[in-house]
């Protein structure tokens, strides 16, 4: 365990596959305390990979980290950084429209055939949508019933 949670890390991030997140490398500083979780927030914001495309791998032996282990677990020296590879799977993602119950609109995962995210708000009803997958932006039209 951790002596407190301000202990820092520094995370290295290199990405996999240079035509995705612009081929960048990263260098977070966190808490060890934080989980590969937090860690794929902080991708999504700054390298623009959705967290459901993000696969995060030991630099060391390959192996896929699971979203609840935390940085502490992954430190083989304190004060050194942890190293971890970014392999980019992108997702079959497809936008919804419509549909019964109270969903209007839906960000569906084809691949899995699952929804990833419902906008259920019951009195709008939606009858165009248009999204940018390069800049993570939506637009929507319709009316309210």
């Amino acid at each position: 365990q951790p002596a407190s949670g301000m202990d820092v890390v520094v995370v290295q991030v290199t990405c996999s596959n240079p035509y995705t997140a612009a081929g960048r490398s990263a260098v977070f500083r966190m808490r060890s305390v934080d989980s590969i979780a937090a860690l794929k927030e902080l991708i999504r914001e700054n390298l623009r990979v959705l967290v459901q495309e993000q696969r995060i791998l030991t630099s060391a032996f390959g192996q896929e980290l699971h979203d609840n282990k935390t940085l502490w677990e992954l430190r083989t020296q304190p004060g050194e950084p942890v190293s971890v590879t970014l392999v980019p799977a992108p997702i079959n993602l497809l936008v919804l429209i419509g549909g019964s119950g109270h969903t209007r609109l839906c960000l569906f995962d084809a691949a899995r055939g699952e929804p990833l995210h419902e906008l259920t708000e019951p009195k709008d009803n939606v009858l165009a949508a248009v999204v940018d997958w390069n800049h993570h932006r939506g637009l929507s039209a319709g009316w309210e019933s």
